[in-house]
């Protein structure tokens, strides 16, 4: 144990109190220690022979040390018992003396060093007092934004009346739009809500709107009109029609499926009548490459499930493989086109190279699907 030890004097900054480097020792030692001092001094009393009443002054001294320590240090107690190498403060009624070998457990606290700019503990109290009222008013406003049908995103757009409901899906066109029929007291649709927005933030082709069932009469009207039973109920609207819709869904199912109704991918070829699918295969006639089209349905719930699958392998083989899809039921040049080709099950895959249907696969299964591709690509699979 060394010491390092302080003066009020004008060599020394007038807030220095007493201190400790107490080296890193067990906390086991370092207590024992601390009590045997008080078992020396109750011997040196015997010793000296000044009978009970000596020894009732030391005990005295002790308990005097030991309830200014309770008071002053005990509630930093808890910085004991988890440090190992520490400053302390000593908080007794008289400095310690360098020849002093024992020092009493409780009547030391750690001190924590603060860097040069941090402010007094007033000050900081005084700072931290007022960012949690600043944090508090932000709070506040934040739910009084969303009680007067603030949305937290601006993507995502929340409606309030059937005519501004029909404005926003005019307005899109031919584009995708997604709405969430909500309400206030629903905890699954606080669960699904971010994940919508985080759609909102990646998917810039779909439209993204919201609609509090609960809210008023004309939200109450609005689910009415629409058929909404329970909620969260997602409806999928394209040029002003329904196309898809679904409740009680979870994240991943949703993602499914705006990215299967988005239809503005890149990576997959949308085709919409015969004519777009015979000029794709001529397109890719000497290429050599592997044309994977993927024949569905709007209606679909397998077609939905594998499209994520297909979105991700088209990402990974856009050198070799290129994909496509159609839905049969968009047009009567679809449907023809899926009656020539004899489909009678989707999802249905057709395998194509060189203008020439090499192979199918009907399913939903992704491995099933990947190990088609493969081995059209020329890859054994065991």
């Amino acid at each position: 144990m060394t010491w390092r030890l302080g003066s009020r004097s004008r060599r020394t900054p007038t807030s220095m109190r007493w201190r400790v480097a107490w080296k890193a020792q067990p906390l086991e030692e370092v207590m024992h220690r601390g009590l045997g001092s008080v078992e020396a001094e109750r011997a040196r009393s015997r010793e000296a022979g000044g009978g009970g009443r000596g020894e009732e002054e030391g005990v005295h001294v002790r308990t005097e040390e030991l309830l200014v320590a309770v008071v002053v240090g005990l509630w930093r107690w808890w910085g004991l018992l988890a440090t190992e190498e520490k400053e302390w403060v000593w908080v007794g009624p008289s400095p310690p003396s360098p020849k002093q070998t024992h020092i009493p457990l409780c009547l030391l606290y750690p001190q924590r060093a603060l860097p040069n700019n941090t402010p007094s503990s007033r000050a900081s109290r005084r700072v931290l007092s007022a960012k949690a009222s600043s944090a508090s008013k932000e709070k506040s406003g934040t739910q009084k934004a969303s009680s007067a049908g603030g949305s937290p995103d601006e993507r995502v757009r929340q409606v309030h009346t059937a005519s501004e409901f029909d404005d926003a899906l005019r307005a899109a066109k031919s584009r995708l739009v997604v709405v969430e029929f909500a309400a206030s007291h629903s905890a699954h649709s606080r669960r699904i809500y971010p994940a919508m927005v985080q759609l909102s933030r990646t998917c810039g082709d779909v439209e993204f709107l919201l609609v509090m069932g609960d809210e008023s009469d004309d939200t109450r009207e609005l689910c009415r009109r629409e058929g909404i039973q329970r909620v969260p109920h997602f409806t999928f609207y394209k040029s002003m029609e329904k196309v898809h819709e679904e409740e009680g869904i979870g994240p991943d199912q949703l993602f499914g499926d705006v990215m299967y109704y988005g239809d503005n991918h890149s990576a997959v070829v949308q085709l919409h009548c015969r004519a777009d699918v015979e000029s794709l295969i001529g397109e890719h006639k000497e290429d050599g490459k592997l044309l994977v089209l993927d024949v569905g349905l709007k209606h679909c719930g397998p077609c939905v499930k594998v499209y994520p699958t297909v979105l991700k392998l088209s990402r990974s083989m856009e050198d070799t493989v290129v994909f496509a899809r159609m839905n049969g039921d968009e047009n009567d040049s679809c449907m023809e086109f899926l009656r020539d080709m004899e489909v009678v099950e989707v999802p249905t895959f057709l395998f194509i190279r060189n203008g020439e249907i090499r192979g199918r696969y009907v399913g939903s299964g992704k491995g099933e699907l990947i190990g088609e591709i493969l081995k059209y690509q020329g890859v054994r699979v065991t």
